[in-house]
């Protein structure tokens, strides 16, 4: 699956690359590489309003990360089942 999404501002866009197993994240006014996130088997992605955490799911995981704290693994969750739909405030 085929995701993207961008920051509140407009300035970061993240783009799923399923075929690679990875998320690219590039500057939106020139298409820059800002970073690259693994993610295998990614079918969605949601980059905060912020621009500093992204979320992906996978089929059995739901994972996060601090792009300014690249180094840190990205924090997982098992998904539900039943399809329950979840949501995150990072920012309180």
């Amino acid at each position: 699956m085929f995701g993207l999404s961008f920051d509140s501002a407009g300035n970061q866009l993240a783009v799923a690359a399923p075929l690679d197993g990875e998320i690219r994240i590039f500057e939106a006014k020139t298409g820059k590489t800002l970073g690259r996130v693994e993610a295998p088997n990614v079918n969605a992605i949601a980059l905060a309003p912020n621009g500093r955490n992204l979320a992906w799911c996978n089929e059995t995981d739901l994972s996060v990360i601090d792009l300014m704290e690249r180094g840190k693994p990205a924090v997982k969750f098992a998904l539900p089942s039943a399809g329950m739909v979840l949501e995150w405030h990072p920012d309180g």
